[in-house]
């Protein structure tokens, strides 16, 4: 076992990480849809963002955009607001291109076959411009590229460069193919490059061997054009001395000794297709340390990829890449909505973070900005979601449905199947916050959960039986044989067939209440008797959750006639072994019961069930289950606490070799949960194991920091994705599913009873309750690892 140092875990503690955030627009044409801001401009062709020295520059943190091929629009950033851009230019003349110089507040345009230079008279929405002039082979503006006070016009015909302020250019000869696509100039040396159909050009130094001299002769670089780029070079840009070239099919960058390297969907590339390229020289700010570079495409959203070291700030990229589409990520229509066509696309420093505007063809933008967070931040984001009313039904945490895409103004709440286990799960977020940190809302907030799950108790009206849920009549949509009005509490209907997921949530916070949260002796006992009543019930009739029709629910057993002997119980066999050990354990420790003792005893001296532990995780072919992975950790860390509080470790090796293997096996999904409920175990129990602190410790950030902001269960389509692996076999419902990991925010939003490999899920109607991201943070916080 690798045993830490408090040292190394506290610079693994809750440092500020780079967490993408994205605002979405709709334009003109576009539908109004969930709660995104509709902004009366028309579909954008083409953004461009300032970058000036200075932070007091008028256009800090802006960007102009061109609409319609006629009206200029300033974003500005920082207060994320619109407005129009005025130029004096003469009526009905169509603009193509259109360059920025912020520092000077110089702003040329162009169209077909006319070029304008307009100067800021009040920065940054209102310019006055030259008159337009046009020259014979001038041709249509494709791309302008502001040098100092140089303008580069690429064109139909060609390459041209000149001066704004005189308006007169000449073309370069030496560039022999047109139309020009594209145009960067290098940074560390002021020279250019050049895309055309076939070719990239660059300006280069040439060595002359037999006399030392460099350049032209001419003092002076030479244009020299490569053929070794797949697919028109349509997008150039630069990050330091790194010349990026966007193609159809590949990435390629090239290095200052012109070594051109090819990057496909084998390397790494999210998806090919590309369409445009922004590059955001981070290195520049002390800020952020780090170049990246934006990378738009046709039908796949927009990419991210970091550029050299890691910079200030890890941001937990894939192999580099982070990857943005989808309704989580731009606006896009409520059905089928999983890919976008990028039309335009920029990137600066915004307040001190860099921030991607993207324009799509829905009509639509997206302001995609990289904040400094850290987890604790993060979790109170996710705390301001669950306290809103939508999330709370008579005091048990819910989802919320939305009767509209996205909309969380329509959102209601219904009864489920789990409720109980949900509730659990938050109000053990709930308990673990307030352990940490005695903040009182975190009492109320465990207070109230607790007194759902108490009702879900009362309201059956027998000892010991919990109720899936409970609710007013009026409130059941679809009334059932498991729903019965309640003879103990007038008024409420409950829901039965309780099934052991919720056993195992109840079973799971209990002990955390009574021991975290209660502070009097009446709460105290009333925590106490419902894990009493609880197991007493089920120990009672012989290993079996009884309903209120005298018959065991569909998942209530735990008998060892039917756990060990009966082969369609096999998949169970270890699972359930664990869940009913870990419940008898809690109700002796904390009760010292001897009833208790005696029902241990049998478990183990004759079912033999500590046995059933070693190999509880289930691996077979279409029976990975992670909804069982959730219930086998509640059910570890059931038996765990109560190790912690110094309870007889009867297990011994057993536990440890099931929770051993467990985590090994389950290592691929890189849970925060688990691999914080393991180390909980780790550190107190040490031993030999297959992955150690560090590993597990890095996974729970992971897990964490790549947590969406976002909880709707926007629609997510991982098959258009070219960077994944697909599993050679089919999942237990006899889908395809992948065997590549991507960050959690690119994934569909999760509960810990999902699989995230697979390929498509969500649907934009609901709102998760948050407890994903809150327990494991808030339980990590208890233990110091955050």
């Amino acid at each position: 076992m690798t045993v830490l140092s408090w040292e190394v875990w506290g610079r693994l503690s809750d440092e500020i990480f780079l967490q993408p955030r994205a605002t979405r627009f709709i334009l003109e044409g576009g539908a109004q849809v969930a709660n995104w801001r509709s902004v009366g401009i028309p579909p954008v062709a083409r953004i461009v963002a300032a970058s000036p020295s200075s932070a007091s520059s008028p256009f800090a943190g802006a960007y102009v955009l061109l609409a319609n091929n006629s009206k200029l629009y300033l974003f500005d950033g920082l207060k994320q607001t619109f407005w129009g851009i005025s130029l004096d230019l003469p009526q009905g003349l169509t603009i193509s291109s259109l360059a920025l110089e912020s520092n000077s507040g110089t702003l040329a345009v162009g169209g077909a076959g006319w070029v304008s230079s307009c100067r800021a008279v009040a920065p940054p929405t209102s310019f006055s411009c030259a008159s337009p002039v046009s020259f014979p082979g001038l041709g249509a503006l494709t791309t302008i590229l502001l040098q100092n006070t140089t303008a580069w016009l690429g064109t139909s015909t060609g390459l041209f460069y000149g001066s704004l302020s005189t308006l007169e250019f000449t073309k370069v000869d030496q560039i022999t193919q047109s139309p020009v696509l594209s145009i960067a100039v290098d940074p560390s040396t002021g020279w250019l490059s050049v895309g055309t159909p076939t070719f990239l050009w660059r300006q280069v130094s040439i060595s002359y061997p037999w006399d030392g001299r460099e350049g032209a002769g001419q003092g002076g670089p030479v244009w020299h054009y490569f053929w070794v780029v797949d697919n028109p070079p349509g997008g150039l840009v630069f990050t330091s001395s790194l010349l990026w070239v966007g193609t159809q099919s590949s990435l390629n960058f090239q290095d200052p000794n012109l070594e051109l390297t090819r990057i496909g969907p084998n390397q790494g590339l999210p998806y090919t297709n590309l369409t445009l390229l922004a590059a955001f020289q981070g290195s520049k700010y002390p800020e952020v340390g780090q170049d990246s570079l934006w990378v738009g495409t046709n039908g796949g959203g927009v990419m991210r990829y970091r550029v050299g070291s890691q910079g200030k700030y890890e941001d937990f990229s894939q192999n580099g890449w982070r990857y943005f589409s989808g309704a989580g990520w731009m606006p896009t229509k409520s059905y089928g909505g999983y890919g976008n066509t990028v039309v335009a696309l920029d990137v600066t420093l915004v307040n001190g973070s860099e921030c991607a505007l993207v324009g799509t063809d829905y009509p639509g933008l997206s302001f995609i900005c990289f904040e400094e967070w850290t987890l604790k931040r993060k979790a109170e984001h996710y705390q301001a979601i669950v306290d809103q009313p939508r999330h709370n039904r008579h005091g048990l945490v819910a989802d919320a449905s939305l009767s509209a895409f996205g909309d969380l103004s329509t959102a209601t709440t219904h009864p489920g199947d789990n409720d109980g286990l949900w509730t659990a799960m938050y109000l053990a977020s709930q308990c673990f916050r307030y352990a940490a940190t005695k903040d009182p809302a975190a009492r109320a907030n465990a207070l109230r959960a607790f007194a759902a799950m108490e009702k879900l108790n009362t309201v059956t009206g027998i000892k010991g039986l919990m109720a899936r849920s409970f609710a007013r009549p009026e409130e059941v949509d679809n009334w059932s044989d498991h729903w019965r009005n309640s003879t103990t509490e007038p008024g409420w209907a409950w829901k039965g067939d309780t099934s052991s997921d919720e056993v195992t949530g109840h079973m799971f916070v209990y002990p955390l209440f009574h021991d975290l949260v209660a502070e009097t002796e009446d709460e105290k006992q009333r925590a106490l008797k419902l894990i009493r009543d609880t197991v007493s019930y089920i120990q009672e009739n012989n290993w079996y959750l009884i309903d209120i029709t005298g018959k065991p629910t569909r998942w209530g057993v735990w008998n060892p006639l039917q756990i060990n002997q009966m082969e369609n119980w096999f998949d169970q066999r270890g699972l359930n072994a664990m869940q009913i050990l870990s419940w008898v354990n809690s109700a002796l420790h904390l009760s010292q019961d001897p009833y208790f003792l005696t029902g241990l005893k049998n478990l183990i001296g004759t079912a033999n069930y500590h046995l059933n532990l070693v190999n509880l995780k289930i691996m077979l072919l279409g029976d990975i289950n992670y909804s069982d992975d959730e219930l086998t950790y509640l059910a570890y860390f059931t038996y765990i606490w109560a190790l912690q509080q110094k309870s007889p470790d009867y297990l011994d090796k057993y536990f440890q070799l099931s929770i051993n293997r467990t985590i090994s096996d389950i290592k691929n999904v890189r849970g925060s949960l688990w691999s914080i409920m393991t180390l909980a175990y780790l550190r107190m129990k040490g031993g030999d194991w297959k992955m150690n602190e560090l590993d597990l410790l890095g996974d729970a950030l992971w897990c964490l920091r790549t947590w969406p902001l976002e909880v709707i269960d926007w629609p997510v389509d991982k098959s258009q994705r070219r960077d994944v692996r697909w599993d050679a076999e089919e999942d237990r419902d006899d889908k395809e599913t992948l065997i590549t990991l991507l960050p959690y925010d690119e994934n569909v939003v999760m509960k810990w009873n999902t699989d995230p490999f697979d390929v498509r899920g969500g649907s934009g109607y609901s709102e998760d309750d948050t407890a994903a991201f809150l327990l494991p943070f808030w339980m990590g916080y208890y233990y110091n690892y955050f």
